[in-house]
């Protein structure tokens, strides 16, 4: 069952996302970690928004302060890998890098929870880049299975991060298992409702409410 995770700032986050998240959660890090360390997040000095910083320092610490904002999920449905990011640009190196580095130094039956990933996450695989900048990655993914007709098959969503809110409401109404949430809301419009509905059996208990 999904936990309320500890805020961002606090000193027990990092120690509780280690203790609770599950495998897939393990894998969409891993990617994102991957993607950072080629250059392309703050290693590259590069900052996600538009600035008139030229100073590389100043662009890379501006970069470390809106990594937060950075997330990848993941999720496996029917055979087949969905992964999304925020607002990142994933690439093929990034999920065939990710899928050969994790299965080789370790024991994926060991630090995975039993499960056998290795070699299945490149095998096959849809990098999932609908809905901009401002649909949260584990969106991106519903709003994919749903126009695949695929969604009431998804059972769970691996994240690198606590879901926001209003992720939380989505997937808890589709009954899609997460690790944790975050109780803070997205500002403005940094979301993006990625239009799947809700499922038969909440619209009517809606329904039957009124």
């Amino acid at each position: 069952m999904p936990i309320q995770a500890l805020g961002f700032n606090h000193v027990g986050y990092h120690n509780q996302r280690l203790q609770t998240m599950g495998w897939d959660d393990k894998v969409a890090s891993y990617i994102l970690a991957l993607h950072w360390s080629n250059g392309r997040g703050a290693a590259g000095g590069k900052a996600k928004l538009k600035s008139r910083i030229s100073d590389t320092q100043k662009q890379v610490r501006k970069r470390q302060l809106e990594s937060h904002l950075d997330c990848v999920a993941v999720a496996f449905v029917d055979g087949k890998w969905y992964i999304a990011s925020n607002r990142i640009e994933l690439t093929d190196h990034d999920i065939i890098l990710a899928d050969s580095s994790i299965g080789a130094p370790v024991n994926a039956d060991e630090h995975f929870g039993g499960v056998r990933y290795y070699g299945t996450l490149s095998h096959s695989y849809e990098i999932v880049r609908e809905g901009g900048d401002y649909m949260h990655a584990e969106m991106k993914i519903l709003k994919r299975l749903e126009s695949l007709g695929s969604l009431e098959q998804c059972q769970r969503i691996g994240v690198s991060k606590p879901c926001c809110p209003r992720c939380k409401d989505v997937l808890d109404d589709w009954q899609i298992d997460y690790t944790s949430y975050h109780a803070v809301m997205p500002d403005g419009d940094t979301w993006v409702d990625p239009g799947v509905g809700v499922p038969l059996r909440v619209a009517l208990g809606v329904m039957g409410m009124l």
